[in-house]
């Protein structure tokens, strides 16, 4: 079986914070993006990052916008993919036949995701544990935050 790979962008702010969403209490806030094999990349914990809010750890922190721009990108190359295999099988089946011909329709393209774009919002916070692991939360917030890293408890 062939493997595919598909890359899809995820915008940043101005500040280079990407948009994320918990999964248990469904608020969203901002991480710090940092390029895999960075010098400045932290390994995430074994059980996945904490939700600055509830504390709760995971593996799966898009949002509902980004969850649906990969589905959208997923979808247009798997019809695109359906689409040159379904014409290369019809070719090969006329193929060498004096009664059959097949002419290759291309389809009618599936139009491009809409881009994601990402507003500068959200308070910047720094941990004294991890400070090259700052997040961004809702403005309105007060209380108990939790770091990304190690779930060490803090309060704004």
């Amino acid at each position: 079986m062939n493997e595919i790979r598909l890359s899809v962008s995820m915008p940043l702010d101005s500040e280079g914070f990407l948009r994320r969403r918990c999964q248990s209490c469904s608020r969203e806030f901002k991480w710090l993006h940092t390029p895999d094999g960075s010098a400045n990349a932290v390994a995430p914990p074994p059980g996945g990052y904490y939700c600055p809010y509830c504390g709760i750890q995971s593996h799966e922190w898009m949002t509902d916008a980004q969850s649906a721009l990969v589905n959208e990108t997923v979808q247009r190359e798997a019809v695109q993919i359906a689409q040159r295999q379904l014409n290369q099988a019809m070719k090969d089946a006329v193929r060498g036949s004096k009664f059959l011909s097949y002419k290759e329709s291309p389809g009618k393209p599936m139009p491009e995701p809409h881009p994601l774009s990402e507003d500068d919002d959200m308070k910047r916070i720094d941990f004294q544990c991890h400070p090259t692991e700052p997040i961004k939360i809702e403005e309105s917030w007060s209380g108990s935050l939790y770091c990304l890293i190690c779930s060490a408890e803090i309060t704004v």
